[in-house]
């Protein structure tokens, strides 16, 4: 079938456009060509199918998501999703995803511009992530007026095993607002 919506509102987010293909089955589930225009700003395409057994979706279920994203605002997701995060900035993504959740193939990237969490100014922020068959990576790259911080993560979900590496160069605690506007003066 078809769904189209224009003006609507869910969970506090506002939407000018809802626009996708469905098909639903006791052993699929498919949204095809999926277009959303949130009120303020962006643009998301979706195309997104699994399958099922008898309506279930498990961890083993064939699946495949594209998803791009542009010029998305950061608290109308978060509305969207029943949270009200300390969170403000605009978001890109660009997401291609197939096999199932034990194990991902695929690749994709998600960033952020003109943010800010929980008072603090983020120039940047960036995660970038492959998945192989039995194994998922990302990287992570977060630029603020503080410093850098930069992470490395591994996981495998058939084993149950993760890494992950944080490293951060030069962070000016001067620099960071909650701490200037606190009576710690940082040094």
């Amino acid at each position: 079938g078809h769904l189209s919506a224009q003006n609507l509102r869910i969970h506090g987010s506002s939407w000018k456009l809802l626009r996708t293909s469905v098909d639903a089955s006791p052993s699929q589930l498919s949204l095809q060509n999926a277009e959303l225009d949130p009120a303020a700003q962006g643009h998301i395409t979706l195309s997104a199918s699994a399958q099922l057994h008898n309506w279930t979706f498990s961890k083993a279920s064939p699946l495949e998501i594209k998803l791009n994203a542009s010029q998305l605002d950061v608290s109308d997701l978060a509305h969207l999703a029943g949270q009200q995060p300390p969170v403000t900035s605009t978001l890109a993504a660009n997401i291609a995803i197939h096999g199932s959740v034990l194990n991902p193939v695929g690749n994709g990237s998600v960033t952020l511009t003109k943010a800010a969490a929980y008072g603090e100014p983020i120039t940047s922020a960036k995660v970038d992530f492959n998945g192989s068959g039995d194994q998922a990576h990302a990287t992570l790259a977060i630029n603020s007026p503080a410093g850098s911080i930069s992470g490395d993560v591994t996981a495998s979900p058939n084993r149950k095993t993760y890494t992950a590496e944080l490293t951060s160069t030069g962070i000016h605690l001067d620099k960071v607002q909650q701490l200037q506007a606190s009576s710690a003066k940082p040094t």
